[in-house]
């Protein structure tokens, strides 16, 4: 199927030494699965496994997407992302945060390769949309051929993705299934998806600062916006109120109540208004009497007119 004419040394990377239960914690919120479980019961449930893949959901639409352009061809790309070694468990775990379409490859029906003008654009596009991630694997169609990877695939990933923590995605276009695979055995695993931020700010209500001192008083329903709260780390202000001892109030729980009463006291001053206006109208309307109307005018009735006999 796929040849490939590049391969990275021992040396090149080295998964990144992480706790999984540390990377589940910041990423329980986006974490998308059928069944919900608590993360205390997921990290039991993953930390027997060798490997585990997490997926952001736009980086797999981003290679359908592309896989889908020509279904009939075959056609490929890279995956970038992080890998990560469990001190605690002694397992690794892969993120895929994007894909990179491979541009001037070369392919059919059952074949496609790399050449050497895609691997500097990869690396172009991969430096300037994905800074600071690795290439974790790579990704290629197979239309109408189902899922699985064949010798030339598992060759493929024997001598370039070799390792444990390298993944190899397959797409069938035509029947639209995808798999993905891992190390040089080209093992079959269950991807972990990873909701979009937009969806997560949406999905979940901005929490709101509340005074700690008195009860709060009743709010009006929160619109989310697209962004939480929590996800700006910017200061909004110099005065923190963790190290003062008189915290300040949010403007949105101290003035509800006062908000309440201006906009009961409008609608009253729009009603006596109403019926002020429509008072006078009626007092205008009996002190003037109505104008006369101009009477019609009759034409006269023709009179018959008498003729004589002639003498």
């Amino acid at each position: 199927m796929a040849k490939l004419k590049w391969r990275d040394s021992e040396d090149v990377y080295k998964p990144i030494s992480r706790p999984l239960k540390e990377f589940l914690q910041e990423k329980q919120d986006r974490i998308i699965q059928q069944n919900p479980i608590g993360i205390e019961d997921l990290h039991r449930q993953l930390r027997n496994n060798r490997m585990s893949v997490f997926v952001e959901r736009e980086a797999e639409a981003q290679l359908i997407q592309h896989l889908s352009i020509d279904p009939y061809n075959e056609t490929g790309g890279v995956l970038v992302g992080q890998a990560y070694l469990c001190p605690d468990t002694k397992n690794y775990y892969t993120e895929i945060v994007g894909s990179i379409a491979a541009p001037y490859t070369v392919g059919n029906r059952v074949h496609f390769q790399f050449t050497p003008e895609c691997w500097q654009a990869i690396l172009n596009n991969q430096k300037q949309d994905f800074p600071g991630t690795t290439i974790v694997g790579w990704y290629h169609s197979h239309p109408g051929h189902g899922i699985f990877l064949s010798g030339t695939d598992l060759n493929t990933q024997r001598l370039c993705f070799k390792q444990i923590w390298q993944i190899a995605v397959v797409y069938d276009p035509l029947r639209r299934e995808i798999g993905y695979f891992y190390d040089a055995d080209g093992r079959r695993i269950e991807a972990i998806y990873l909701q979009e931020l937009s969806q997560v700010a949406q999905s979940q209500p901005k929490q709101q600062k509340l005074n700690w001192r008195r009860p709060p008083e009743p709010q009006l329903p929160i619109v989310p916006t697209r962004f939480s709260a929590s996800l700006d780390n910017s200061p909004t202000s110099d005065h923190d109120p963790l190290q003062s001892g008189n915290p300040p109030i949010t403007g949105q729980a101290k003035t509800t109540g006062q908000n309440q009463d201006k906009f009961i006291m409008g609608v009253i001053i729009i009603v006596v208004l109403i019926v002020f206006l429509f008072y006078i109208s009626t007092s205008l309307s009996q002190s003037y009497p109505q104008k006369p109307q101009p009477a019609k005018l009759q034409p006269p009735e023709p009179k018959p007119i008498e003729s004589q006999p002639e003498q």
